[in-house]
């Protein structure tokens, strides 16, 4: 109807998927370290405060 032609029809779009995670291997290896540093740090004592 925009163009007058009626042999023209609008569809809905497919729906698309979404991008996959693409990680850096270098930023995963720091990643892990953190987090094994943080595993093995000894956490303070809560009644240090009072």
């Amino acid at each position: 109807k925009l163009i007058g032609d009626p042999n023209l029809e609008f569809v809905a779009m497919p729906a698309l998927a979404p991008p996959e995670v693409v990680m850096d291997p270098a930023l995963a290896a720091q990643y892990e370290q953190d987090l094994q540093r943080a595993q093995s740090t000894a956490l303070p004592d809560e009644d240090d405060d009072l």
